[in-house]
């Protein structure tokens, strides 16, 4: 299923603010939907204008390999009827199927939401989580692989299981008579690569130990030759390694625990965080929101008739090492209002969650005004 040619739908929806500025609930109807297919890692743009108004959303999209994320770089403009117009690019990490509600801008009175989402599909349009269903009962349901971070199981008294998900093409990584082959050879247009992958590794096919019958169905490859070159041995008749192409899962069973430790340094991806985003919120008058990736410079702008510059908002958010701490690159200027105007322009290190005061003032006799900002971590957990 791996090396089925698959693309990318990506989906912008645009709701207009509650008057109150209230959040909107999941299921509220949109204003306006734009939806366009593309090819990893290749540019799109669409556009559709009507008596309603206009909106054009353009990009590009790029799959992650062997996952469901979907790392993004979007840019919408979108003038709605009765609405100042309001563009704003950003960067995104998206999973297949889960939209992220991704940009706000209310002036008090009036404003735009975005949400954003995308499906990996097939080249004939089918999703790519409906491509392989299983049976249960009278549904069908998609097959889904655990693709979490390395974990270890307990098998009764027997010992310890550890199991990580791995692409197969990785295994000749540890043959060294072999050089890995390009990522681009599940593309439908480059070349193929003819050669078997157990067959060019000389790996049997085996039927796993009965102790593991309940987690492995089928045969399995048998790695502990293979995984011996790189220092990790099987201790005693039990111990066993090997790999299930069926769900991609590289295991081994075994009592030692100093064996085990060493088998997990040596699969581990080295980083098994899911990928996250700041979404930075900033209250002058009204509100306005953005969701971006760490370290992604993003804005947004909204214009009157003319398009003259009335709001904008940039950013440039750096999660912490500690992911309690964030710091923003900040630009703010408000000009909607000819005897009111506010900007503020700085670098500041927010704690996630509180608000911050970013900027105060108070006219002679007047009231005091501040401009304040949030910082939050947005995951990609459906």
């Amino acid at each position: 299923m791996n090396k089925l040619p698959t693309q990318c739908r990506i989906t912008a929806e645009v709701f207009e603010v509650r008057a109150d500025g209230s959040l909107l609930p999941t299921n509220t109807v949109p204003a306006a939907v734009l939806s366009c297919v593309a090819r990893s890692r290749r540019d799109f743009e669409t556009s559709r204008q009507n008596e309603a108004g206009e909106i054009r959303v353009q990009g590009q999209a790029s799959i992650g390999e062997g996952t469901s994320f979907v790392d993004m770089v979007v840019e919408v403009d979108c003038a709605l009827r009765n609405q100042r117009r309001m563009i704003f690019k950003t960067g995104i990490t998206l999973r297949s199927d889960t939209p992220l509600w991704v940009a706000r801008d209310f002036d008090g009175e009036k404003g735009l939401d975005v949400r954003i989402s995308c499906s990996i599909e097939l080249v004939d349009g089918t999703p790519a989580r409906d491509a392989v269903l299983i049976q249960k009962a009278d549904i069908a349901a998609p097959v889904v692989v655990d693709r979490k971070e390395m974990e270890r199981h307990r098998v009764g008294d027997k010992g310890w299981l550890a199991i990580q998900w791995m692409d197969p093409r990785e295994l000749l990584a540890f043959d060294t008579g072999n050089v890995l082959p390009d990522a681009a050879s599940a593309d439908p247009f480059s070349e193929k690569d003819p050669k078997n992958i157990r067959e060019l590794v000389r790996l049997s096919e085996v039927r796993p130990p009965d102790v593991l019958k309940t987690w492995f169905e089928r045969p399995v490859w048998d790695l502990r030759d293979l995984m011996k070159k790189s220092g990790v041995d099987s201790e005693g008749d039990t111990d066993f390694t090997g790999y299930d192409p069926s769900a991609q899962r590289v295991f081994r069973f075994s009592n030692d625990e100093g064996g085990l430790d060493k088998f997990e340094e040596l699969l581990s991806p080295g980083c098994n965080l899911p990928p996250r985003m700041v979404a930075v919120t900033f209250e002058g008058k009204g509100l306005t929101k953005m969701v971006t990736r760490s370290g992604r410079q993003s804005r947004l702008e909204r214009s009157g008739d003319e398009r003259e510059m009335s709001r904008s908002f940039q950013i440039e958010p750096t999660i912490g090492e500690s992911a309690d701490m964030v710091e923003v690159h900040l630009d703010y200027r408000d000009e909607s209002h000819e005897k009111q105007k506010r900007s503020v322009k700085t670098a500041v290190t927010s704690a996630v969650g509180p608000y911050l005061e970013v900027a105060t003032g108070s006219p002679e006799g007047g009231s005091k005004t501040s401009l304040r900002m949030k910082t939050e971590i947005i995951g990609t957990d459906p």
